[in-house]
């Protein structure tokens, strides 16, 4: 690493990868070639929303909070940014601070000159939870009446991804090996994808409930390519499994993934629903 650094030092996927070598046998390691995203000069976005997944995927909540912190200072109109800080203080246990800034997403006050509404049922969910899972170490004077009765689900399942112009399919695999497509592509919802590139966010939620939905689950995702003829920006996709959404003995998990080739197929997680 430290004799190539230096060659591979502009290539937007070169940190990300390096430290998903290493966290296998060295963790700490991991995090000190993760966090050398900070010290460019002039990281891109795309970039640093790919350490903020790795970190908060493998846990380091600290560092995911300074790259999400920072993508604010750098791309201040890019909304998904505001939902990322407020997400990296809740798992740092900072309750307070993100149900505020969840509000301030909801209200607009986390930015007033930018148009939040791209995030609107992300940050709902979010908040509505947040309130009912943490409300006793929480002031909700302040929350709308709207978010603090509870919503349960059997999972809900968060998508992200650092590159607007990526374009992929995810196939949901049910328990009854019956699928369906989500299609991240101009062709298929280009309203979509304008207000991504308008507002700047850059995920989804889809909710599991029913009975019929209790087993295992699979997600695949098909790359289809950057839009922008040339554009080489490396896709880190990122699913997280919020497990028993709602009750008492809710928990999460994380899995991350590198799009690389047009065409490649790739499995995006696996899990059990109870």
């Amino acid at each position: 690493y430290l004799n190539q650094r230096t060659k591979y030092w502009d290539t937007p996927e070169y940190l990300v990868d390096v430290a998903s070598f290493f966290y296998g046998s060295d963790k700490g390691l991991g995090n000190r070639i993760l966090s050398n995203t900070l010290e460019k000069p002039t990281p891109g976005y795309e970039e640093l929303r790919g350490t903020y997944l790795k970190s908060m995927e493998i846990g380091n909540h600290e560092l995911a909070l300074v790259t999400a912190n920072k993508m604010i200072t750098d791309f201040p109109t890019k909304t998904q940014s505001y939902l990322d800080v407020a997400k990296a203080q809740e798992r740092l246990g900072n309750y307070q601070l993100a149900s505020n800034l969840y509000h301030g997403i909801l209200d607009g006050n986390a930015n007033p000159n930018i148009n939040f509404r791209g995030l609107e049922k992300l940050v709902g969910a979010d908040l509505r939870n947040l309130v009912n899972q943490k409300g006793k170490h929480l002031d909700v004077s302040k929350v709308s009446a709207a978010y603090r009765n509870n919503l349960t689900y059997n999972a809900r399942l968060v998508l992200e991804w650092n590159n607007t112009d990526a374009e992929f399919v995810v196939q949901f695999v049910n328990p009854q090996k019956r699928f369906f497509n989500w299609e991240h592509t101009e062709v298929a919802d280009k309203k979509r994808i304008m207000d991504e590139i308008q507002y700047g966010f850059g995920s989804e939620q889809f909710e599991i409930v029913g009975p019929e939905t209790v087993g295992d689950w699979i997600l695949n995702v098909t790359y289809m390519g950057n839009r922008t003829v040339g554009n080489k920006m490396p896709t880190f996709l990122k699913c997280t499994v919020q497990y028993n959404f709602g009750k008492a003995n809710q928990y999460s998990e994380e899995f991350l993934v590198r799009l690389q080739d047009n065409g490649d197929e790739q499995q995006l997680a696996k899990f059990s629903v109870q």
